[in-house]
């Protein structure tokens, strides 16, 4: 029958008491109660270290020779093992007539002397009391009870029941405050105390996937099982990544079992261990308990693992692996490593050799590799690596791990991802022509055709992998350019554009006819994605269109919006110009078939324009061409053949030559430009009196205004003394305006007006042709008195001063009919009639004129004049 360890301490309990009660039949030992259930907490080292205070012992006779009389006897208290005294904390006391002194001589950690005087007197009620006795466990484990006990000495004192070897009172210890967790591995026990808690620190290997039992405590600091624990829940986890444990429990009497698998095993034989944990589900204040290194042994060698890209080896895991496969890329090495493995996936000790083949299937462009073994990568633990090439885009590949050494061990299969293109690294540019040829040096087969310049084609842009397959998952912007600069103004090319699928379609024309024309296409979103440049293009010439002329100075740009550059928009006047005509297309490419003659004519029309050619390969230059009228002109060319094929030039400004003339634009006369005279026409007759308007401008050898002269000009008259001529005045943007009145009236052409430059006589002066003044019509009467000239067309009609009349003398007087400017008109026969301011003036009968002249009228005067000159007479008509 086995007794527990509970019962076991009360019977000893049991039997210490009834030898305590027989010794001390003679003394009573009073002993102290401070000294029982003391913390753990207070031992040293304890998180409370500290000496607890026991009480008093008091030792009491019952008849009073109980204690020997003498001098100096002692009494020496031993500490039990794993406890000790504070020094110098005890004293002693007496009481009673037989003892006389007590006191404590010596004071150690283990032991305490205590020494009395008795006399001889035999009188009962003594007693020796020890007080102040102060304990501290130096072992932190709770353990049984212990006692103080008396030991022999010097001068050992006889006491009658109380021998040496009695008990004078009781230690014990409980354990402190639950504060942590404890796990046990199988093959540990709990050790309290110690610095790990547990008995053994080398624990059984178990191996991968197996079973085995984890005992778990709660504990004090010192690792003393807490039987009155909480039923706190409890559970226990790992850094094995793949463990199997059972679920947490409520701790019963401070104790919980788990079953514990682990799956994964210890990669390496010294380094590589697990833990397990138990934790407090209950209280996260309760310090969690972690166990002694595990090292995990794989299992037999069982079957075949791989492990492909994407895809992370973890043994001990369901799968033996973590992550997903990578889709393969078309023709790149898709690199996979073959373990030879336990139950567990757990890479296994294998035989040498053991030939693994790799076989696909759902393919149809694998090149499988060469069958090998696998290689040592640790104790006998075997692994191979294994490239596999896929060559079919979009295919999905079932892959096949096979020991080819030892049938009994599984196969490994998976199915992969669809064969994908690689990364995006560059763009593809395939024109008419070229087809996509994936896999190829190139990318793809065939060669651009030909396109016609100003024919919009279809161009396509695929992102591509290194090996030129289609990314479909690119969205980038692409931009479509020309390889030469110079091909950027006789394109048409298309906006940016992002990709769809990896692929887009742009539009393209090209206008310029040429062999060497190239595209190239490039990332605008990534520009170190790798650009693409076409082959050369041919772009062959349209049907004849159109001429198109160039003047010397311009450029033939045939494929531009206007088939030239350096325009010319002016052209100095009379400079000899070489005209260029082409036959071309809609977009101003030669078309060197065409022969048909060529007829040039300009909006000048008094330009120098070359005879009619016939176009040689397309083209002819017509030399000799010059402008002669300033202004804004154009220069036409037209076929002969087909007068819709012609070109008309932009206008150009002609400025006039330099300031070498005047040139005066009379009535009857028009101003021209570029003619050489400056003005048609012919002076048209005057009439005298009447003012009529004239032009005088500045002009070059050839007529035209030169409209910078601000010279002043002047003007003569010729044959007419009286003719009103504006004043010397200055040309305005080398014109002038102005007004001429010729007075002197005759029917001869033989009257010029003359324009001279005042500021720069050598300026060339305008006179115009000859033209005659006619009478005016009849204006009025003209009196002639003595001593006056009549003078036609000078401002009175007469030149005075008037001769003195005398008084009663008689005097003959003129008269005339006249026009505005005292021009005598013949045709006029009135009679004419004197009349005076003089009452006494005899005048004159009334008498006709004679081609409208009275020379013969007499007139005398009666009165004195009280003015300067005599009174005139007045005509009446």
């Amino acid at each position: 029958m086995k007794i527990s360890t509970k019962a076991k301490i009360v019977l000893l309990f049991l039997f210490v008491f009834a030898n305590l009660r027989s010794a001390f039949a003679d003394v009573i030992i009073t002993q102290p109660t401070g000294g029982q259930n003391i913390s753990t907490e207070r031992s040293v080292g304890g998180p409370a270290e500290q000496f607890t205070a026991i009480g008093d012992i008091v030792i009491t006779d019952q008849i009073g020779t109980d204690f020997q009389s003498g001098t100096d006897r002692r009494i020496r208290l031993n500490a039990p093992s794993g406890w000790q005294f504070e020094v110098g904390t005890a004293s002693a006391a007496r009481t009673g007539a037989r003892v006389t002194s007590a006191t404590v001589i010596e004071s150690t950690a283990t032991y305490i002397v205590i020494s009395y005087n008795a006399n001889t007197t035999v009188v009962a009620s003594n007693a020796i009391t020890l007080s102040g006795l102060r304990v501290k466990s130096t072992s932190r484990a709770v353990a049984y009870p212990n006692y103080i006990l008396r030991a022999n000495t010097t001068r050992n004192a006889t006491i009658s029941g109380f021998p040496n070897g009695a008990a004078v009172a009781t230690l014990s210890k409980v354990a402190g405050a639950y504060v942590g967790l404890q796990v046990l591995l199988p093959g540990q026990d709990n050790a309290p105390g110690s610095g790990s808690g547990r008995s053994n620190s080398n624990v059984q290997t178990p191996l991968a996937g197996s079973s085995f039992a984890v005992t778990v405590n709660a504990v004090d600091y010192a690792y003393n099982i807490i039987t009155a624990a909480p039923s706190h829940q409890v559970s226990v986890t790992t850094n094995n990544p793949y463990a199997n444990i059972s679920a947490p429990v409520t701790l019963s009497a401070g104790t919980a079992s788990f079953n514990v698998v682990l799956n994964t095993y210890s990669a390496t034989l010294t380094t590589s261990y697990f833990t397990l944990t138990a934790n407090n589900d209950t209280d996260n204040a309760i310090i969690s308990g972690t166990s002694s290194n595990i090292r995990v042994i794989a299992g037999p060698f069982t079957k075949l693992l791989t492990v492909f890209p994407g895809e992370t080896y973890a043994p001990g895991s369901p799968n033996g692996k973590i992550g997903t496969p990578t889709a393969p890329i078309y023709g790149v090495n898709y690199t996979s490593v073959v373990y030879a493995v336990d139950d567990f996936w757990n890479k296994a000790t294998a035989p040498d050799p053991t030939n693994v083949e790799m076989s696909a299937s759902g393919v149809t462009n694998f090149a499988a590799p060469p069958q090998a073994s696998l290689l040592i990568s640790g104790p006998n633990i075997r692994t191979r690596t294994f490239n596999l090439v896929f060559g079919t885009i979009g295919e999905i590949p079932t892959v096949t791990a096979t020991n080819n050494t030892d049938g009994t061990k599984t196969a490994y299969t998976q199915i992969l991802p669809a064969v994908t293109a690689g990364a995006f690294v560059k763009l593809q540019l395939l024109l008419p022509g070229e087809v996509a040829a994936p896999g190829t040096l190139t990318g793809k087969t065939g060669a651009p055709t030909a396109q016609v310049a100003g024919a919009s084609f279809n161009v396509t842009v695929n992102a591509v992998d290194a090996n030129w397959n289609v990314v479909s998952s690119v969205t980038d912007v692409v931009a479509i350019t020309n390889s030469l600069a110079s091909d950027a103004a006789t394109s048409l090319l298309p906006a940016n554009a992002a990709l769809v699928a990896g692929t887009g379609n742009f539009t393209v024309t090209l206008n310029r006819a040429a062999t060497n024309h190239r595209l190239v296409a490039s990332d605008v979103t990534n520009p170190a994605k790798t650009a693409n440049t076409s082959p050369d293009v041919e772009v062959t010439v349209g049907a004849y269109a159109k001429l198109l002329i160039t003047l010397t100075g311009e450029t033939y740009l045939p494929g531009t919006a206007t088939g030239k550059g350096n325009t010319l928009t002016s052209r100095a006047i009379n400079t000899s110009t070489t005209v260029t005509v082409r036959a071309v297309d809609a977009h101003w490419n030669l078309v060197s078939t065409v022969t048909d003659m060529v007829q040039l004519s300009s909006s000048d029309l008094n330009a120098l324009v070359p005879a009619d050619q016939a176009l040689v390969a397309g083209v002819a230059a017509f030399s000799g061409f010059r402008f002669r009228t300033a202004g804004n002109h154009t220069i036409t060319a037209t076929s002969v053949a087909d007068a819709t094929k012609n070109y008309t030039t932009d206008l150009i400004n002609v400025a006039a030559g330099a300031f070498t003339k005047l040139v005066l634009v009379m009535p009857g006369e028009t101003a021209v430009e570029g003619n050489g005279t400056g003005k048609t026409g012919t002076p048209t007759d005057r009439v005298a009196g009447e003012t009529f308007s004239i032009l005088v401008k500045a002009a070059d050898a050839l007529g035209n205004t030169v409209t910078t002269v601000d010279h002043v000009v002047g003007f003569t008259a010729t044959n007419d003394i009286y003719a009103q001529l504006p004043p010397n005045t200055a040309l305005v943007n080398g014109v002038l305006n102005a007004s001429v009145t010729y007075r002197i009236g005759s029917t001869t052409k033989n009257r010029r007006l003359t324009v001279t430059d005042i500021t720069d006589g050598t300026k060339t002066a305008s006179q115009s042709a000859a033209f005659a003044v006619n009478i005016g019509p009849y204006a009025g009467l003209l009196v002639v008195l003595p001593g006056e000239v009549y003078k036609a067309g000078s401002p009175t009609g007469k030149e005075e001063p008037i001769g003195n009349q005398g008084i009663g003398v008689a005097f003959n007087v003129t008269v005339r009919a006249v026009d505005i400017a005292f021009n005598t008109i013949t045709s006029v026969t009135d009679v004419v009639s004197i009349t005076s301011n003089d009452p006494l003036a005899v005048l004159p009968a009334n008498a006709a004129l004679v081609n409208g002249v009275k020379t013969n009228f007499s007139v005398r005067l009666n009165s004195a004049s009280k003015f300067l000159l005599p009174l005139q007479p007045r005509v009446q008509m």
